[in-house]
């Protein structure tokens, strides 16, 4: 029995034209050895036949090609960035060495019983593959893993993760080194480490302002043109995630980050899914070519040379900044396993609240604080995700909050080039036994309640960078 299919619709057209003499005419005899050849490398059945289509008026002679993958229980993740990588190998050899006007491409992923989630790509001669049919091959294989077709071992990404913090270890200096997650990580110093009183920042402007101001600004420095292939990138992974179009915050100069800068941290704005198109598609491209050559570990070192090296960090584009809060509560750190429609990390489990940075309405600057305390109300109490500052302040557990709330440092998440600010959240014994009845966590969690850790042996499977994170709360709680 499957468990789901794979399904490749190729159309591809030719006009009545002759064609140039460097270009073979595309016939359906030609077509179909092309065809045969590939699904005897896959070992995969297929369909071919005749079609007829329109370009603009003009008569066209087309074929339409089916390939079906049919995924059971013996399918690997490998075997599904295989097949992936060689349909794109044949789309390739359709675009390049054959004359046709153009090649149309519907995939179709179908896992039990679940609606199969669609996407189309067109591309013609002459224009480059920006939005190829799989452009995330590590997208469509963790999808999969996370829905059960092969066990989630089977995705076990710590092997990943070591080798590429083995590869950073030895070009970039951090003041935490951990082989669970390739980074850069810089402790706050004991100036912005202290601990500040939550009610204080709630009623005194200054006192916010003075606390966001050690740690983040605006850049006078931000380009403006959105590039072109993370806007195709993300709108790629709203097929599987969501991915909007509000406003986020980036760091326009990533490398200063990676050469040891403290801050404050200079920002620009981007659109959500520009910003998960680099970063998102950041980690999803490594790990496609990981799942390719995890057998041949020597090629996977030569493609971190390549294509992830120094030069490839320093022109990151739209590196989005987030925020993750360590909730230190007499039960434990609050966490919960993140959704499978996420955006980043689905299934993972993670602290509690964490996000974007992300324009607060009425404020001309970033702020850390806000976006503490928009997160802590949408995530740990249902609140609406577009709601005004203003709105948020109006509820009890917001109004009413006390405790203390201290900057551990920032971290630069060399997997994905995503930057990320740290806070301890440590609320008072009064506020909490008030609320924590009253927790419902968001559609972002796959339960309603937390599940609480341990600082010093965490039973789940956290999402990999959250280990350092740890590690600044340890450090930083002993220098008090």
């Amino acid at each position: 029995m499957n468990d789901g299919i794979v399904a490749v619709s190729i159309q591809v057209g030719t006009t009545a034209n002759q064609p140039p003499e460097r270009y073979p005419k595309l016939t359906l005899r030609r077509l179909r050895k092309l065809v045969e050849k590939f699904a005897r490398r896959t070992h995969r059945d297929f369909s071919l036949k005749r079609a007829r289509g329109t370009d603009s008026g003009t008569p066209e002679h087309s074929a339409d090609i089916t390939l079906v993958y049919p995924l059971g229980a013996s399918t690997t993740p490998d075997d599904v960035v295989r097949f992936c990588r060689d349909v794109h190998k044949l789309i390739w050899r359709l675009l390049t060495q054959f004359y046709q006007n153009w090649v149309s491409v519907r995939v179709e992923l179908s896992v039990r019983g679940q609606p199969p989630i669609v996407w189309h790509s067109g591309t013609r001669r002459g224009t480059p593959l920006a939005d190829p049919p799989f452009l995330f091959p590590g997208l469509i294989a963790r999808k999969l893993a996370f829905e059960g077709v092969f066990p989630r071992d089977g995705l076990n990404l710590a092997e990943l993760y070591r080798t590429v913090a083995m590869f950073y270890a030895e070009i970039f200096q951090s003041d935490l080194v951990s082989d669970r997650v390739p980074g850069v990580w810089r402790i706050a110093d004991s100036d912005s480490a202290s601990a500040a009183d939550i009610a204080q920042l709630l009623v005194d402007p200054a006192a916010r302002a003075a606390f966001d101001a050690s740690i983040v600004k605006l850049s006078a420095d931000t380009e403006t043109a959105e590039p072109s292939f993370y806007q195709a990138s993300g709108e790629f992974l709203r097929h599987f995630q969501r991915a909007s179009d509000i406003p986020v915050y980036y760091v326009p100069q990533f490398a200063r980050l990676l050469a040891g800068d403290r801050g404050p941290i200079a920002l620009g704005s981007c659109p959500y899914v520009v910003g998960a198109g680099c970063c998102e598609g950041s980690l999803l491209t490594t790990l496609g070519w990981w799942l390719l050559l995890k057998d041949r570990p020597e090629t996977f070192q030569r493609f971190l040379r390549l294509f992830r090296g120094p030069q490839y960090c320093e022109a990151v584009a739209r590196s989005m900044i987030g925020m993750n809060v360590v909730t230190a509560t007499p039960h434990g750190l609050v966490t919960q396993r993140r959704s499978m429609t996420v955006g980043s990390y689905p299934g993972l489990y993670m602290l509690i609240p964490a996000g974007q940075l992300q324009p607060t309405k009425g404020l001309d600057q970033p702020s850390l604080f806000w976006t503490f305390i928009h997160e802590l109300d949408e995530e740990m109490f249902g609140g609406p995700e577009d709601r005004d500052i203003s709105d948020v302040m109006k509820e009890t557990h917001i109004e009413t909050l006390e405790g203390r709330l201290t900057y551990l440092g920032y971290g630069v998440e060399l997997m994905n080039v995503h930057v990320v600010l740290w806070l301890l959240f440590e609320p008072s014994s009064r506020w909490w036994s008030q609320f924590r009845p009253r927790i419902e966590l968001n559609w972002e969690h796959e339960g309603k309640r937390p599940k609480y850790v341990s600082l010093d042996q965490p039973d789940v499977d956290l999402v990999p960078s959250v280990y350092a994170g740890l590690d600044l709360v340890r450090r930083t709680v002993a220098r008090r």
